[in-house]
């Protein structure tokens, strides 16, 4: 009985996780628009997403410390929990900066772009994946895919040179394009924060899976 009731709890917190994943992709997906339309409704659907993971956020933490506290017989299953309760802060502040990148894109509503970093939509568009490989990883119990999220993380942080050299390419060449420049390396550093959460995810898909944390046996 008492086992029929943790692998429920379990299950319920399965599905919750998941369902902050798929807002987080869609909250990814609706920025490509805000980059390049300066999409209103777009930018809604951020706001409104990132104030819905808040709320699951503390609907998670209180649903793990409720685990915790029926089934603390089980001590090892409860890597789950704790995985959970871990990643869910990484979830939270993925959407965050979701919502940070598209009030900067917003800004440039009405404004005459000059120039546009080439590498931000693609590292938009990498972010998508990899967000979207780090909950698969955690609802498939996939070791592997966890492990291909740290290594596409090294590409992100390519991208990001590349933006951050085109900026400086932009501010060289013309002096009056500086805060739109600035603007647009914000975006991309918020892009990069949004990677190393990711991989955090992932590591922490992996402790749960293995009791291994970034090397190191925990438990």
């Amino acid at each position: 009985m008492l086992r029929s009731r943790f692998d429920r709890d379990l299950r319920v917190l399965n599905n919750q996780l998941l369902e902050v994943g798929l807002l987080l992709e869609t909250s990814l997906e609706s920025i490509v628009k805000v980059l390049k339309d300066y999409d209103m409704e777009s930018f809604k659907s951020i706001e409104a997403a990132e104030e819905e993971v808040d709320k699951l956020t503390r609907k998670i933490e209180r649903h793990c410390l409720k685990i915790l506290y029926r089934h603390q017989h089980v001590a090892v299953d409860l890597r789950k929990v704790s995985s959970a309760l871990n990643m869910i802060t990484d979830m939270e502040r993925i959407s965050d900066q979701t919502l940070d990148i598209s009030e900067i894109a917003m800004l440039f509503r009405g404004r005459d772009i000059k120039e546009e970093p080439r590498h931000i939509v693609e590292m938009v568009s990498k972010c998508i994946k990899i967000v979207n490989k780090s909950v698969t990883s955690f609802i498939n119990k996939d070791v592997d895919l966890a492990k291909e999220v740290v290594k596409d993380d090294d590409h992100i942080d390519e991208l990001f040179l590349c933006v951050r050299d085109e900026v400086i390419s932009i501010i060289y060449n013309d002096k009056k394009n500086v805060e739109q420049a600035i603007d647009y390396l914000m975006i991309a550093k918020y892009l990069e924060r949004i990677a190393d959460h990711a991989v955090n995810i992932s590591e922490w898909v992996i402790f749960n899976i293995t009791g291994e944390y970034k090397n190191s046996q925990l438990i």
